[in-house]
């Protein structure tokens, strides 16, 4: 349960960096 919220913290910043390099990529 402890683990949990890490993860999920960790899957959101992932995202976020996949997002930010995508639209760098783009532009």
């Amino acid at each position: 349960m402890l683990g949990y919220p890490a993860t999920d913290r960790t899957y959101k910043t992932s995202t976020q960096i996949h997002i930010i390099t995508y639209t760098h990529n783009s532009s």
